[in-house]
């Protein structure tokens, strides 16, 4: 069943973006002792897909019966960022046209499964893409490929989809009547706002309590070298996820005392003037854990050698 819904769903223009999360393992002091990516097992992608048929089902029925709702929406890519990717992908022999339809990525992520750039191409692709946000106003969702999606499926998680639940429930047997739709659409339209300024924050937390417990992970790993990816390049260093633990560091530029280093954003690498060295996303490297800062939850690190 989830294949078969997977497939469906690629085909009509959703993109799958397979991309590792976080999970923190603490002890009974609350030290985390581990930080892993998190499984995702069928179990999970199966529940996802039920998820996914459900929410759009709710949003497609109300759209049918002219009772407005909160939408969930996903913008097509903002033209410009969306040449900065084709730019960068054109060294391995891709491209996206413009304007793009939301099938041409699951078709160039087709091309790239299993090569070496694919995670590379993930990540920029997930940077390229515009944010995901509740509204009033029904465009569709692009990296979904709904023409019409809502989340419907969590009501004692998210203020939106308990809306959506009462909506069902007011209207589930009787009709919107005009009067009734207009005030509706003006109430949607301030909730959608309030409840994504709201998601921002708790993703913003989000992302602090993770950092806090990455670098609370790494201060006794001072001195220890690694392995890692390049995952961001910056004009003053760039970020490498560590291979042995699931963590984050940054290495700059001030850092690296071999030549002068110049950053090419549109091809998101920093070129030694002098011996041409290049630091470019998805090169992997060694380094070495310089210091770590719980203040501003940063981990620094000093490369030693590209792999």
């Amino acid at each position: 069943i989830r294949t078969t819904l997977t497939r469906q769903r690629i085909e009509r223009g959703s993109i799958d973006l397979d991309l590792p999360e976080p999970e923190v393992g603490l002890d009974d002091r609350g030290v985390p002792t581990r930080i892993t990516t998190r499984l995702r097992l069928n179990s999970h992608r199966l529940i996802e897909e039920f998820m996914l048929a459900a929410n759009q089902f709710v949003a497609l029925n109300l759209h049918e019966r002219g009772i407005p709702c909160i939408h969930r929406i996903h913008e097509s890519p903002n033209p410009e960022r969306l040449a900065n990717f084709n730019e960068f992908i054109a060294s391995f022999g891709l491209k996206v046209p413009s304007p793009v339809r939301s099938t041409d990525f699951p078709a160039l992520l087709k091309k790239i499964q299993g090569r070496p750039e694919e995670r590379v191409v993930n990540t920029l692709l997930l940077r390229t893409m515009k944010k995901a946000h509740y509204s009033e106003a029904d465009p569709g969702h692009f990296c979904l490929g709904f023409p019409h999606y809502a989340h419907f499926t969590s009501p004692i998680r998210r203020y939106p989809d308990l809306i959506l639940h009462r909506i069902v429930k007011k209207y589930l047997k009787r009709k919107c009547s005009p009067k009734e739709k207009k005030g509706l659409f003006s109430r949607l339209a301030e909730i959608s706002e309030q409840s994504t300024q709201m998601e921002i924050q708790a993703m913003a937390i989000e992302r602090e309590v993770i950092d806090l417990r990455r670098a609370q992970f790494m201060m006794d790993k001072i001195g220890k070298t690694f392995h890692g990816i390049i995952t961001g390049v910056t004009g003053f260093g760039f970020f490498v996820e560590l291979e042995e633990v699931f963590v984050e560091g940054l290495v700059k530029i001030s850092s690296i005392m071999d030549d002068y280093y110049l950053f090419i954003e549109p091809e998101h690498r920093l070129i030694g003037q002098k011996r041409h060295r290049c630091f470019q996303i998805g090169d992997r490297v060694k380094v070495r854990v310089a210091d770590v800062d719980l203040g501003r939850k940063q981990i620094d690190l000093v490369v030693l050698g590209q792999v």
